[in-house]
C-alpha cells in the first residue's frame, strides 16, 4: 500500500510537476534575457536617486518632485513630516516584459 503510494507520487511528480517547472524556468529565463536594456537601465537610475533622496539629498529629492512616475508617500515621525520615495514595482516588471 505504501509503496503503492509512493509510485503515484512519484509519477505525479515526473509527469506534471516536473515539466511544469521547467516551462515556467524556461520561460522566466527568457524574459529576464530578453530584457529591455533601456527600461532597465532607467529603472535602475530611479532607484539610485530615489536611494539618495531618502539619505536626503536635495539635487535627487528634487529629481524625484520632478519625476511623475516615482511614488511619493508622507509619514509623521516624531512630530516631523517626512516625505519617502519609491519606485512602483510595475517599472520594474514592465522593464522585463511582464
Amino acid at each position: 500500500m505504501i509503496e503503492t503510494l509512493g509510485v503515484i507520487i512519484l509519477f505525479v511528480f515526473i509527469y506534471y510537476i516536473l515539466p511544469t517547472i521547467i516551462i515556467c524556468g524556461g520561460y522566466l529565463l527568457y524574459k529576464i534575457w530578453s530584457a529591455n536594456p533601456y527600461e532597465v537601465e532607467k529603472v535602475q537610475q530611479m532607484k539610485h536617486t530615489v536611494k539618495l533622496a531618502n539619505a536626503g539629498n536635495q539635487n535627487a529629492i528634487l529629481a524625484c518632485e520632478e519625476d511623475y512616475q516615482i511614488r511619493k508617500s508622507i509619514r509623521y515621525v516624531d512630530g516631523q513630516i517626512i516625505a519617502h520615495y519609491s519606485v512602483p514595482s510595475w517599472m520594474t516588471l514592465r522593464a522585463f516584459g511582464f
